[in-house]
Order: C-alpha cells, then structure tokens, then sequence
C-alpha cells in the first residue's frame, strides 16, 4: 500500500498564528537590550568610583601615583578646587585629585588641633579662625589668603594672645594651602615623596623654606608609618610650638621648655628674669633636641642650621642628615658620587616644557642643591661639587643663585672666563636679570677669582 507524501512544514512566514509570538520575542530582545544600555554605563561608573575612592583612602607617600592617604568618608567631602580640572580624568584619581583630597585632610586635622589648642591654652576660637579653615577645607585659595590676612592683622593686635596659641596650626595650613596652589600637583608629589624618602622614620626635619617645609609636612601627615616632624628652626622658638608638638607627636619628643605663650620677650611668666628658664635661642634648638631625645634622627635642609652649633651634617638624597661628630668628612666623601647621581638625575627628570625655569618647584630642589654642592667644596671635593652646582644649574635656568654659585666656585678654581661665558648666557637667556650678571661678570674679573 502506497503511503501519502508528508506534508511540508510551513515556514514562520507563513504561519499566521506565530507571528504574535515572533512579535512577543523581538519586544522581549530589544526590552533586554534597551536595559544593558541603560544599566551598562551606570556600573562601570560606580566601579570607577569605587576604584577611585579606593585609591583616595590608600595609605602613604608611595600611593602618589594612584591614590590619596585620606582619611574620613569621600562621600560627604567638600571638593576642593586647587584644580578643578582633576575631576576631568577617567578612572584612578589624578595628581591634582590626590593633593586636594590630602589638603583637606590636612586642614580637617590642623582645625581640630586648633580646637585642642584654644581649649589648652582657654581662648576663644573665633568666627574669623573658623571661616579660614572653611575656606581651606574647600580649596578656595581668594578666600583664603584674604582670611590669613586678616587673621594676622589680628594677630599683630587686639587678639595677639589668643591668635598666638592658635597660630602654629593656621600657619601650617596656609602654608600647606599656599604650596598647593603654586606647585604642578605632579611635581608636589614627587618633591614631597623624594625628600620623605631620605627621612628616617620618626625623624625630625628641620626645613630651609617653605616649599622643604609645608610640601613635606602634608603628604607626611597624611600618609602612613610614624610621621617625619617637619618644622623650621623660627617654629622650635615659638613658645606656642611646644604644646602643638606635643598634640601632633604626642609622646614622641622631649622637647625644650621656651617662655609660655603670652608672656612677655624678655620675661618669664611670673615676671622673673627670662634668662633664668630654659629657653630655645637660634640654632640651640637642635642640640637640645638631641640632647633631650637621645638617638633622634635629626635632618636640615639648610647646613647652616647645623653648622650654627657645631653639628656635621652629611648628604642624604635632597637632605642633609645629622651625624655623630668626626664623621661626616669621610661619610661624605664616600658618598659623593652618589650625591652628585642624584642631582644629575634630578635634573634630568624635571620636565623642561611644562616647568618653567624659574617655578617653585625648580627653586626649591636648585636651592636644596646648591646647598649640597656648597658644602662638597668646603670638604675638598671639588670635582663632586661642580657636577652638583652645573645640576643645580640645569634644574633652574631661570634663578640667578645657582649660575651665582657656580660661576663663583669657577672662578675661585682660576677659571675665570669660563665663569664669565656662563653669566653671558644667563644674561641671554634671562634678559629681566640682565644686569646682575653683568655686574658679577665684571666683579670676578676684577677680582681676578680672588672672593
């Protein structure tokens, strides 16, 4: 028996009772797609955030290229604007982000010493007081700097007293502020990193100007392990330094005792003869220091902080490091080919087309260099000591003191119309600063290479 032919079967297209269903599935695929687009976009930007703040709440000076070591919750901060632009970038947080996190973390520190400071020494902590640190807290530099003017007005009169007390932290936070908004966030980074790098831990530094001093006072405090000390010599002087060092490095330091805030310049606080108390005068501060804290790692940005009692000093990286006496000649020269790599590399690492010549940045390592070169010639070593001033130099076209240095050094050595030929091209290049060159060109000549 034959069997019928099997029917074909029908194509979609010619079904009509499943073209709702192929309707249903199309509608389904083009919802399921329309959602991915929407959802998409809005994870990877809370997986960028996370990332970001991630970075933000990292710890230490080492975390400079990716992440900043703040503290507190992200969320609820104030940006500040010491360059809006950082908001601008894609996922991990930019240089100029991580120093305006690191500022406010700064500030947000130094007002609640401030709290402490006015409750220790009872005063007031005024309207005035609280809206500077307003205006650090969100980056507004005007605001700022109008506010620190007024404050020291204030300080000069009616409410010197109580401004004294609270003087070391508004100080330290205009500083930190003012640095921030003149420094290439990059290069802030990279100086404080460099010099915090050289510093034992637990150290105390005693800077030479304020960029060796705020620019490695914030990423200290704000980063992680046991913070450098960062102060100037003028700083250890100030009776009101002493109870903020206790606050800020509680247990760390013995410190001298200097006349109470408030009491008179050449009185103690019972009206007694001030040279009767133990008080802190010029460079006595770092021997009382080690004195008082045997073991202490003491570093200075200036020799002369040192020099001023006696201390040696040797290089260390942009540093110069305490050390015991009678050593630092041959610790020095040991170390000389090492100190000059540094400055070289210095030099050969700071960007020439975005860093102008005469910047903060170039001014603070060419002076931390032409200390260094300075005192590598006064240990005979002369060779080490011109490659370290030609660095600092090259590091600074722009300022006058290195090409001054450098051009004295040579023509104390006889080569006095090489030192002339260097003045020619700085004078070139530098029009503005024209005349300086010339007139030092002419007194080495006269001279004869005689100082």
């Amino acid at each position: 028996m034959k069997k019928p032919a099997a029917r074909p079967s029908p194509s979609p297209s010619s079904s009509p009772s499943d073209r709702p269903r192929l309707v249903i599935w199309v509608a389904l695929i083009g919802a399921v797609v329309l959602v991915l687009a929407v959802l998409m976009p809005r994870a990877q930007h809370r997986v960028a955030t996370v990332a970001t703040d991630s970075a933000q709440n990292g710890s230490g000076a080492d975390d400079d290229a990716s992440g900043s070591a703040g503290s507190g919750s992200q969320r609820d901060r104030v940006r500040p604007a010491f360059g809006r632009d950082r908001l601008g970038g894609s996922g991990g947080a930019t240089p100029e982000q991580i120093v305006a996190d690191r500022v406010t973390d700064f500030t947000r520190g130094r007002r609640n010493l401030a709290e402490n400071l006015a409750r220790h020494f009872q005063v007031p902590l005024s309207p005035d007081v609280q809206k500077f640190f307003d205006a650090a807290e969100s980056g507004d530099w005007r605001q700022i700097k109008s506010l620190y003017a007024t404050l020291s007005a204030q300080r000069d009169g009616s409410a010197a007293t109580e401004l004294a007390a609270l003087w070391p932290a508004i100080r330290e936070t205009y500083g930190v502020a003012e640095q921030a908004t003149v420094w290439p966030a990059q290069e802030l980074l990279a100086f404080g990193k460099t010099v915090l790098g050289s510093l034992q831990p637990g150290s105390v530094y005693v800077a030479g100007n304020e960029a060796s001093q705020f620019v490695p006072a914030l990423l200290g405090e704000t980063g992680a392990g046991t913070r450098p000390l960062v102060v100037s010599a003028d700083s250890l002087n100030d009776p009101a330094y002493a109870a903020y060092f206790s606050l800020t490095h509680p247990g760390r330091l013995d410190l001298p005792s200097p006349t109470p805030v408030g009491a008179p310049a050449n009185t103690a606080a019972d009206g007694s003869d001030a040279a009767s108390q133990e008080r802190i005068d010029g460079g006595s501060v770092l021997r009382k220091l080690l004195e008082k804290n045997p073991g202490l790692s003491i570093a200075v940005a200036d020799p002369a902080a040192a020099k001023a009692v006696g201390m040696d000093v040797v290089p260390r990286g942009p540093i110069l490091e305490v050390v015991p006496s009678g050593t630092a000649e041959a610790t020095t020269a040991a170390h000389a080919a090492e100190t000059s790599t540094f400055w070289r590399e210095t030099a050969e690492r700071l960007p020439k087309e975005s860093l102008p010549s005469d910047s903060p940045a170039r001014q603070a390592y060419a002076k931390q260099a032409t200390a260094q070169a300075a005192l590598l010639a006064e240990r005979q070593l002369p060779a080490e000591a011109e490659q370290v001033y030609r660095a600092a130099r090259e590091i600074a076209p722009g300022v006058f003191e290195p090409t001054e240095q450098l051009t004295k050094f040579l023509a104390g050595a006889g080569r006095i119309a090489e030192a002339a030929q260097i003045l020619d091209d700085y004078a070139r290049q530098n029009e503005a600063q024209r005349y300086i060159a010339e007139e030092l060109k002419k007194n080495l000549q006269a001279a004869g290479g005689k100082p």
